[in-house]
């Protein structure tokens, strides 16, 4: 019976032991980098609109070909006539060809347009599919950050308690001032006013990850992204801003588009002329003989249309002024911030080195203080000092990797390219 039920709680305990170890894997897995990139590719409404925007604007592309091709079909109608002369009554059909032969160049332009627009919408497509992983990378890296922020802040207020018990024995035994005992409180007051604001800012960057990917819950971030050397002095800015991959070009495609819609607007000053063939009836009253085969060309030239061709005119050149001020707006703007960029990730790349390497010694320094704090060669303004020193650089490392992968995602996505690594 015993050796029974030891069996039996064995068994227990291994089910339990599985379903424990699938359970933690699940959550150490749902907070790794790889799993979230994963899921805000099926997730993101971001992206799925850049996608079904440059969807819509291919297909009205495309559908903008049928206007150069002839329609054809069928029409039937039923019809009476009752006067003192005749009285019919019944139904005819024909069949139809109609073609299009000139409308002012209007087809033309329109998906001259509609072909420039395709194409930046597309070219948008492409960039942020190329550069999500980056994105991904920096809300990644700013959400863990935030994180690591509250941790750094948890243990030096924890750090700060123990310096405390020292302060108290000390002044109890008149070795300190009531002064120094006060900068030690105030100090700890304030880490934790501003861990409260850490942990705000924290709970925030988690939800815009949360929002981002369709993870939920996601509590601590286990993939440690670290920077990577770029070849930033081989980069030509000039060059890649002037490419076709490039978001200076995509703004250079709208102004396309707009002048495309001004050359549009003349074909409402020019005649239209169609071709259309029928074979059928096209009435009762029309012949006596039927079926009949009809074939003609018309020509129509609209001389006033209550000004509406005059006004459509100056709506597309105001909208042409526009895409003109806003391309060599884009133009200022995209060169001036490539260069903020690429100065900022040289600067962050030499800032994080130092910090890595600083950071075995800034720990001994912490240690060391201390220690001579105990022996009452350091005093309390060098012990929060240097409390404050660990802090600060603790601090600065985990900020350098957030500002590193969002300068990154957002020159790339300027530029158009991956940057090269060393």
């Amino acid at each position: 019976m015993l050796n029974s039920l030891l069996k039996t709680n064995k068994a227990n305990s291994s089910v339990l032991i599985l379903l424990a170890t699938v359970f933690l894997s699940i959550n150490t897995s749902a907070n790794d980098f790889e799993t979230i990139y994963q899921s805000a590719l099926k997730n993101s409404t971001e992206l799925a609109t850049i996608r079904a925007n440059s969807e819509e604007a291919t297909a009205l592309f495309k559908a903008s070909n049928s206007n150069f091709m002839p329609r054809a079909g069928v029409e039937s109608r039923y019809e009476t006539f009752d006067s003192d002369f005749e009285n019919l009554k019944g139904g005819t059909a024909n069949a139809f060809v109609e073609w299009n032969l000139f409308n002012g160049f209007k087809d033309v332009q329109n998906r001259k347009s509609l072909g420039a627009e395709a194409k930046a919408a597309s070219l948008e497509k492409e960039r942020t599919e190329f550069n999500f992983r980056w994105i991904a990378m920096s809300k990644y890296t700013k959400a863990q950050v935030k994180q690591e922020a509250v941790e750094i802040y948890k243990r030096v207020i924890e750090s700060n308690l123990k310096v405390l018990e020292t302060v108290k024995m000390r002044r109890s035994s008149g070795r300190i001032s009531d002064a120094d005992f006060i900068e030690f409180e105030l100090f700890d007051s304030k880490l934790k006013q501003d861990l409260l604001r850490l942990e705000t800012d924290a709970i925030a960057a988690i939800a815009e990850l949360q929002a981002f990917s369709g993870v939920s819950p996601i509590s601590n971030l286990s993939t440690q992204l670290l920077p990577k050397q770029l070849k930033l002095d081989e980069l030509n800015l000039q060059s890649l801003l002037s490419s076709e991959k490039s978001r200076l070009h995509e703004s250079q495609l709208k102004v396309e588009a707009a002048e495309a819609r001004k050359s549009l607007t003349t074909g409402g000053f020019l005649p239209e002329v169609n071709l259309k063939a029928t074979h059928g009836s096209l009435g009762l009253r029309e012949t006596i003989v039927a079926p009949e085969t009809a074939f003609g060309v018309t020509a129509k030239w609209e001389l006033f249309s209550g000004l509406e061709s005059v006004n459509n005119r100056r709506v597309a050149s105001a909208q042409l002024v526009r895409a003109r001020a806003e391309f060599e707006n884009s133009k200022i703007e995209n060169i001036s911030r490539a260069e903020q960029l690429k100065n900022q990730l040289k600067s962050t790349l030499v800032r994080f080195d130092f910090e890595q390497k600083n950071q075995k010694q800034i720990d001994r320094f912490l240690r060391t203080v201390q220690e001579e704090y105990r022996r009452g060669v350091k005093n309390s303004n060098d012990l929060k000092s240097a409390l404050e020193l660990v802090l600060e650089t603790q601090l600065n490392r985990a900020a350098l990797r957030s500002d590193y992968f969002e300068a990154r995602a957002e020159l790339q996505e300027i530029l158009g390219v991956e940057l090269g690594e060393k």
